[in-house]
């Protein structure tokens, strides 16, 4: 690299002489330049020398070049969660007219940076309050549920339940749902248990609070709407 300190050392003088008005040589004869000219070509000379120093500073490993701050492409949102710089994994949450399936939830969740996956699922028993419950109807307004939904589990991924957790799939069954068949599954992976237990109790009392869905009770004696008293409808006021 002695080479380059040379190099540098060159330029320097060269732009010296330029600004004393000294000629460089015979021919080039830099003080008979115009004014702007001179100042053009220490500029020039300036900037040189600063390149080829700093490559020299490199080569040596004086210092550690800036690294790009770019985050990875990927299946990611760019909202970063309370706990640090984490990029949140957007989560899973739909409506279905169709049976739910605990095991493609929990596929849906499982992370390799997590510990623990809990989960829960809310299924049609067979009496309430001693008369026998044939099955559920389930009914929605499906865009706001959706979107309350997809909030819900926003807040859980941002840090309402905890740090660490990574993954949430929220899903929730709508039309005729028979004895023993689920209605709603939940299924949240955390780095700890803990956390991971305590998004599904939040989730579930959530969306029994919040998501505009409602459920009918089909009795062996006949049918009733059940209205759900945990349900509080938004305040538009």
């Amino acid at each position: 690299q002695q080479w380059i300190l040379l190099l540098v050392q060159w330029i320097c003088n060269f732009a010296a002489k330029l600004q004393m008005g000294v000629g460089a040589s015979c021919v080039l004869k830099p003080a008979a330049w115009p004014r702007g000219w001179q100042v053009v070509s220490l500029t020039i000379g300036v900037l040189t020398s600063s390149f080829l120093l700093r490559a020299y500073i490199r080569t040596k490993g004086l210092v550690d070049m800036p690294q790009s701050s770019e985050a990875p492409s990927g299946d990611t949102q760019h909202t970063r969660d309370g706990q640090g710089s984490r990029a949140i994994v957007p989560p899973v949450v739909f409506l279905t007219h169709e049976p739910l399936n605990l095991h493609a939830l929990v596929a849906e969740v499982t992370d390799p940076a997590c510990g623990a996956i809990a989960t829960f699922s809310g299924t049609t028993r067979n009496h309430f309050e001693g008369r026998e419950v044939v099955r559920l109807e389930y009914e929605a307004y499906e865009p706001m549920a959706l979107k309350e939904m997809e909030r819900l589990a926003l807040e859980v991924l941002r840090g309402a339940c905890g740090a660490g957790i990574r993954r949430v799939a929220l899903a929730h069954r709508l039309g005729v749902v028979p004895t023993c068949e689920s209605s709603v599954i939940i299924a949240v992976a955390a780095e700890h248990r803990g956390a991971s237990f305590d998004g599904c109790r939040f989730l579930i009392d959530e969306v029994k609070a919040r998501v505009p869905i409602w459920k009918k009770e089909i009795y062996a004696d006949g049918s009733t709407w059940k209205a759900n008293q945990e349900y509080k409808p938004p305040n538009t006021s």
